[in-house]
């Protein structure tokens, strides 16, 4: 799992996100490297669908842990 708290970076994201895929992306927000809208522009930059970015944005994570979907 890539977690965008490490990098800050827009070039080494779109490079670890062509090369593994957006399941393999969560984004984290405590990191120490950039601020929170720092981090959801590159997101936002980087996801190729609304989809996408929720998959970012918790869903990956949620699948990894085994947290099931919340229904709406």
């Amino acid at each position: 799992m890539f977690d965008l708290t490490t990098c800050a970076q827009k070039s080494v994201v779109l490079e670890a996100y062509e090369k593994y895929g957006v399941q393999r992306f969560t984004a984290g927000s405590d990191g120490p490297f950039a601020s929170p809208s720092v981090k959801m522009a590159i997101v936002e930059d980087v996801a190729n669908s609304e989809d996408e970015k929720e998959l970012i944005l918790g869903g990956n994570l949620a699948r990894y842990l085994g947290i099931p979907k919340i229904k709406e």
